[in-house]
């Protein structure tokens, strides 16, 4: 009976360390794909140190292009004005 219960506390103390390897990986996975996404936002010109602004090159709303004739608000394809000869 003795070997009976050492077989069985010898599986679970091997379940439990695999299973705290693989909350490690995990874990240690998350860090990597934090520092990651960290890196890359900063690189894109995302982070604190923005020169334009911080708006991250949206239009912000007071200046979006009307909606008018102006052909100029978004790119020459719209109305234009007919010329006399």
């Amino acid at each position: 009976m003795n070997g009976l219960a050492l077989d069985a506390s010898s599986l679970a103390h091997h379940l439990l360390m695999d299973y705290v390897a693989k909350f490690l990986i995990v874990i240690v996975a998350l860090i990597v794909l934090a520092v990651g996404m960290t890196v890359i936002w900063r690189r894109a010109g995302r982070g604190a140190e923005r020169r334009d602004g911080g708006h991250g090159g949206r239009m912000a709303a007071r200046e979006e292009p009307s909606r008018g004739g102006d052909a100029s608000s978004h790119g020459g394809a719209g109305r234009r004005e007919r010329r006399e000869p």
